[in-house]
């Protein structure tokens, strides 16, 4: 039995075929009823199909508070302070963010406002529970459209990887896109009959293949973000979190698969044909092409890193701390706090899965996260002057 979603592919099938992979990805992950992130069920922790940095406990969120409180220092301490996440799931991180904020830094909690973009009212209900007691301090917009001008920071986790990606091809000759269709009973890859004009820059770009066939991927509407939100921050910084890689390594010879993934009750897969609508599909993140449209659009690159040195930099004073209560001098951390900061820092675990850049406007002081961080233009390869 086909799942609903599914049967929805297949319909617009009948009129649209093949139909590009973009637009298969955002019908069996968005669509408004019957996609995998709008469904009522458990999609991280152990009940559900990955982890996240969420997924560890509180202390993630207390660590970006102190990464949002040294922002808000460093921007001369704004009397309007918005915070703005896109991708909040349940809102459990933002209810962390606030909390600590509240609790270690009232100055910076009193002129904050925390506003989550969220375009389905199902996930706006839920967020809306989760955050009950910060009253009007947290609000909600469908879109960025809908945001005036604003002062202070942006951030986004594991957002980007989970936009619809484009799909494409080297085939010894050229490149080409490729679509979905449906044959035989199943899902399958099928060549789009042209490339659009949006993307053929962007295949220009890539380095000539030297496995044949080489696929991978082209984030487009990654692109699109960053240039929206960067109309609507007036002043601050903007923090990207995923999975991904500078643009040389996205690219090297030996990913010829692409980084395309999908990932059900904590097993990974290659197949995004499978369980539509009941499995996660994502993509890495070229962070080089990211940080490049966040320059041209007016921001600038403060800092690229790993997730092992952001929260050796981010928790150096809490370390400090921890470290003097071994000699009875401290505060004593709770056991999950330590097991959980753990878990973020080991790079066997999830310090080396994650990377962060970091992008402000205009070029704003670099945050404790990314004081161990290498050049960030020449870990990128982007090795130009800014313009």
């Amino acid at each position: 039995m086909p799942t609903l979603v599914e049967q929805i592919i297949r319909d617009r099938l009948a009129v649209e075929n093949p139909l590009r992979f973009a637009e298969f990805m955002n019908l069996a992950l968005y669509h408004p009823e019957h996609g995998y992130y709008l469904q009522d069920r458990p999609r991280t922790g152990k009940a559900g199909d990955f982890f996240t940095n969420v997924s560890v406990g509180a202390i993630y969120g207390q660590v970006l508070g102190d990464e949002f409180a040294a922002m808000f220092t460093r921007m001369g301490s704004p009397p309007a302070f918005r915070v703005v996440e896109q991708g909040s799931e349940d809102g459990q991180l933002a209810c962390d963010v606030l909390t600590y904020l509240q609790r270690q830094f009232p100055e910076v909690y009193a002129a904050t406002t925390y506003l989550v973009v969220e375009p389905h009212p199902t996930k706006r209900i839920l967020q809306a529970g989760k955050l009950e007691a910060f009253g009007p301090k947290v609000t909600w917009a469908e879109s960025w459209a809908r945001l005036p001008a604003f002062v202070g920071v942006v951030h986004a986790h594991e957002l980007l990887d989970a936009f619809p990606t484009h799909v494409v091809e080297h085939d010894g000759d050229r490149w080409r896109e490729l679509g979905v269709t449906f044959a035989k009973g199943a899902f399958t890859w099928a060549a789009m009959p042209a490339v659009t004009p949006e993307l053929a820059p962007h295949l220009d770009r890539l380095p000539l293949p030297v496995h044949l066939p080489y696929r991978t991927e082209i984030n487009l509407n990654a692109l699109s973000w960053v240039r929206e939100v960067a109309t609507r921050l007036l002043a601050g910084y903007l923090l990207v979190v995923d999975y991904g890689y500078p643009r040389a390594v996205y690219y090297a010879p030996h990913r010829h698969e692409g980084t395309l993934a999908c990932y059900h009750r904590h097993r990974r897969e290659d197949n995004p044909f499978n369980r539509v609508g009941e499995q996660d599909i994502t993509a890495h993140v070229d962070f080089t092409t990211v940080a490049e449209a966040g320059e041209q659009a007016g921001l600038s690159i403060r800092g690229f890193t790993d997730q092992h040195h952001f929260m050796v930099g981010a928790s150096e004073r809490r370390l400090r701390e921890w470290e003097k209560d071994a000699t009875g001098k401290g505060v004593t951390p709770a056991g999950s706090a330590v097991r959980g900061l753990q878990t973020l820092l080991h790079p066997a675990q999830l310090g080396m899965a994650f990377h962060y850049l970091l992008l402000s406007r205009p070029a704003l002081p670099v945050t404790p996260g990314f004081r161990y961080a290498r050049d960030a233009r020449r870990e990128l390869g982007l090795n130009l002057p800014p313009p």
